[in-house]
């Protein structure tokens, strides 16, 4: 069940015809309670109708080779590069923007010292 005010998401199986966020009457919305998650919040709409194959949205960056991106840091870090591997892809084109001030090399740098300080998992990568 879903709350028709707010958008709160209930399952089925728990008792109660009203929304313990806002008190509007909640209405029934065809997902089964075993596909949708309890934990969204009043009207956020994060997670509401997502079973395990619903479109999902990457939040936060994702892991990287070690190595490779300190090598990539080390030779392209001046036009940033680095940052387009990790997924940073607005930094990126900041360093890009900003290649010839020299200011790219310098934060390379500073990521080439944070990724050799960051330990790698088992499989060599490190979330930048």
């Amino acid at each position: 069940m879903h709350c028709s005010k707010c958008g709160y998401f209930q399952p089925d199986n728990l008792e109660g015809n009203f929304c313990p966020r806002c008190g509007a009457p909640m209405k029934k919305d065809g997902f089964s309670s075993d596909s949708v998650t309890t934990e969204t919040s009043c009207g956020s709409g994060a997670g509401y109708g997502q079973g395990s194959a619903g479109g999902s949205v990457i939040a936060g960056p994702h892991p990287v080779d070690k190595v490779l991106y300190i090598i990539i840091a080390f030779f392209l870090g001046g036009f940033g590069i680095q940052e387009f591997y990790s997924g940073h892809v607005a930094v990126g084109i900041v360093c890009l923007l900003l290649c010839w001030t020299g200011i790219p090399v310098f934060w390379a740098w500073i990521r080439i010292i944070m990724a050799i300080l960051k330990p790698s998992d088992s499989s060599g990568r490190i979330t930048v």
